[in-house]
C-alpha cells in the first residue's frame, strides 16, 4: 500500500513482472480515494532504491550462516537522488528452492564499514513458495529526514538456522 498525494486527473499506471516462469502472479490494485485528515500530509513522490528490473528483483542479501547473526551490509544504492522521509521495505526469496525462514532485516545508511541502521530488524518469513510475510509493518515514517546524496544498505539474518542462502531487498523512499 501506497500513501501518495496524487493530484486529481492524474493516470496511475503499474508494470507487474515475475522472475519464475512457471510461477502464478496474482496482483490486487486497490485506491482509498480521500484527502489526508486535516494537518497530517501525504508524500508526493516515491523512488525505489535496491531493484534490478533487469532481473525482476531485489539487491541479494545474505545472512550469515549463524542464526540471530546479521550478516555484511549489501548496498541497496550509492547515493539517494531525493530526501527520504519514510521508507517501506521489501524482503523477497531469491531461490526457487526457498526454505521456510523467517529473518531479521536491517537497514542502514552511510559509508561501507560505517553504516547506521535506520530501521532495525524488519522481521519477514518467506515460506517455500517464496512468498513474504512480513510479521512488521512495511511502512517507516522516519523521524529524520534521509538527505539526497546518501549511501542506502541492507543486511539480514536468519532467526533459526545456519542458511546462507540470500534474499533480495528493495526500498522504496518517500518524498513529501
Amino acid at each position: 500500500m501506497f500513501p501518495l498525494n496524487i493530484r486529481a486527473g492524474a493516470t496511475v499506471r503499474g508494470r507487474v513482472s515475475c522472475k519464475q516462469g512457471s510461477q502464478i502472479t496474482t496482483v490486487q490494485l486497490g485506491a482509498y480515494l480521500a484527502a489526508p485528515d486535516s494537518g497530517v500530509s501525504a508524500p508526493g513522490r516515491i523512488t525505489p532504491y535496491g531493484v534490478s528490473t533487469s532481473a525482476t528483483g531485489g539487491t541479494n542479501v545474505t545472512p550469515s550462516g549463524t542464526a540471530n547473526t546479521k550478516g555484511s551490509w549489501a548496498q541497496l544504492t550509492a547515493a539517494t537522488t531525493a530526501p527520504i522521509h519514510a521508507l517501506m521495505v521489501l524482503v523477497q526469496g531469491s531461490t526457487t528452492n526457498q526454505s521456510m525462514v523467517d529473518y531479521l532485516v536491517d537497514i542502514g545508511v552511510g559509508g561501507s564499514g560505517s553504516e547506521t541502521v535506520i530501521i532495525p530488524d524488519h522481521s519477514v518469513m518467506i515460506d517455500t513458495n517464496e512468498i513474504a510475510w512480513p510479521y512488521t509493518p512495511e511502512f517507516y515514517p522516519l523521524s529524520l529526514s534521509i538527505p539526497a546524496g546518501v549511501r542506502l544498505a541492507a543486511r539480514c539474518a536468519s532467526r533459526s538456522n545456519t542458511l546462507t542462502t540470500p534474499i533480495e531487498v528493495a526500498v522504496y523512499g518517500f518524498t513529501y
